[in-house]
């Protein structure tokens, strides 16, 4: 029996726990905006620089830094916390999509914070600042989508300066906004490392705007360390790598996790929807109607289509998923689309069970009722799951540096992609940084699952990364994301068809 195939003795036991997840609304939440002003990432776009024909990215001046918020351990136990700084010295330049730039240059080093809660102290970041990099479409409909992941990364960004940096370097993050211009992609690249010294970009949003044409960073040899998940780009191209399922497999793991939801419950008849609007839905699309994948999870396909991010209304969509007898509906929608598409079915009196992935769900969606009981897929840990040592500290962090703001699906992948790079940088030299620093601990890190938060990591010199399939679940109830009954990250074998 394949081993994607979960039989549990207590189904019983999981149908009475889901149908209590399933029921229940209400409750407020943090606006997505107000997220971003607590991590700065409202700074994002600024004010195009008339120097920016010259492809020149200047400093423009100083962003605020952004205000600590007292650790729940210190008001229990005042005396265990260090009253030391919560902020240390970071530099964080946006370019947007007309080269324009913001850098906050606070102080390069500090005297170390204690972890939160209560954890060793660090000591200072002393070493030459490691500049890093993260390019893509960050306004307009895409940026709607990935913006969490800029978010994340900020956050841990001032957290892992305030302890120490990575390997006593202090790290300074350069986000470039390409607006949607394939050119102005590599560009953007090409002038944070020739510029500003960036040995290594944290993210890229490769399915987007260049449509995985990478050609600038490849030619360098420098390495990327996560993309949105569209494309297969990680397991062909050994300068793309990726902490969690990509591409095919990342289609495989969102329809997993809707498996493990629908399975115990009977419910087999699915129905997908993946937007018409960016190519990289055609992998979802294909993925989610693949015959000998759906067969495996256990769903018989009776509706299917392509409906646009744009459209005002779903119901032709609800009808015809209705209409086959769907009870479950699979979306790739931005957060907006998945309301309406929802409240269109709702109208309908028709309430399947809906699932999608982290990315697509920001922080406003719980706040929806007719998104109750909604499963998202979650390509690492569930963000609600702080049982899992990482996403512990990810809580933490947030709790600090954007208080009020819990984590989504979107940040914490941006967050593990800060801590990806921690393990490829715990043995980097004292001084400068150089590329070949970072191939050595690219090719140094070995069986690293990241504090539990996805599948362990081994990288092998000249290859690309193997695929692997790890994920978690997590359900919308009462107005906010919870953790759902049963194993916090679910491994398991690819589905047929996800190499070929």
């Amino acid at each position: 029996m394949p081993s994607h195939r979960h039989r549990s003795s207590a189904v019983a036991a999981t149908i009475t726990a889901f149908a209590v997840l399933l029921t229940g609304c209400g409750g407020t939440r943090v606006s997505d905006e107000a997220i971003e002003r607590a991590a700065g990432v409202g700074q994002a776009v600024q004010v195009a620089n008339p120097d920016a024909a010259a492809g020149v990215v200047p400093d423009a001046g100083v962003v605020a830094p952004v205000p600590g918020a007292v650790d729940p351990a210190a008001a229990a136990n005042p005396a265990a916390v260090d009253t030391g700084p919560a902020t240390t010295g970071t530099t964080t330049t946006t370019t947007n999509s007309a080269g324009s730039t913001k850098s906050n240059a606070q102080t390069a080093a500090s005297g170390g914070a204690k972890a939160s809660g209560g954890g060793k102290a660090s000591g200072p970041a002393t070493g030459p600042v490691i500049r890093v990099g993260a390019v893509g479409t960050f306004t307009g409909p895409v940026g709607a989508l990935v913006k969490d992941t800029i978010t994340g990364i900020r956050v841990w960004m001032q957290w892992i300066n305030a302890r120490g940096g990575v390997a006593g370097h202090p790290i300074e993050v350069l986000v470039g906004d390409d607006g949607g211009d394939p050119a102005r992609f590599n560009s953007i690249e090409q002038q944070f490392v020739e510029q500003k010294g960036a040995v290594a970009f944290l993210y890229a949003t490769l399915g987007f705007s260049p449509n995985g044409n990478n050609k600038y960073l490849d030619a360098k040899k420098i390495f990327t360390l996560g993309t949105e998940g569209g494309l297969e780009t990680a397991y062909n191209n050994p300068y793309v790598l990726t902490a969690t399922p990509t591409g095919k497999v990342n289609a495989d793991s969102i329809l997993l996790a809707l498996g493990d939801v629908a399975r115990p419950l009977g419910k087999k008849k699915f129905a997908e929807f993946a937007c018409s609007d960016f190519g990289l839905c055609d992998n979802f699309d294909q993925r989610w109607s693949n015959p000998e994948a759906l067969k495996a999870v256990g769903f018989e396909i009776v509706a299917r289509g392509r409906p646009s991010l744009t459209q005002p209304d779903y119901t032709a969509q609800c009808l015809a998923a209705k209409q086959g007898g769907a009870e479950v509906i699979m979306l790739a929608l931005d957060t907006a689309s998945l309301r309406r598409f929802a409240g269109d079915c709702a109208r309908q009196n028709y309430r399947p069970i809906f699932g999608t992935a982290d990315l697509l769900a920001l922080s406003s969606l719980p706040s929806d009722p007719n998104a109750d009981g909604m499963i998202i897929a979650s390509k690492m840990a569930p963000w609600t799951d702080t049982s899992v040592p990482g996403i512990a500290k990810v809580t933490q962090a947030f709790a600090q540096y954007a208080p009020g703001a819990p984590p989504t699906g979107g940040n914490t992948n941006g967050w593990i992609l800060g801590r990806f790079f921690e393990s490829i940088g715990k043995n980097f030299p004292a001084g400068e940084v150089t590329l070949a620093d970072v191939e050595a601990g690219v090719y140094g890190v070995k069986n690293d699952n990241l504090d539990g938060m996805t599948f362990p990591i081994t990288m092998v010199k000249g290859q690309p990364m193997k695929r692997q399939l790890c994920y978690g679940v997590v359900v919308i109830k009462n107005a906010k994301y919870s953790r759902f009954p049963g194993k916090a990250l679910r491994c398991t074998g690819t589905l047929p068809g996800a190499s070929g």
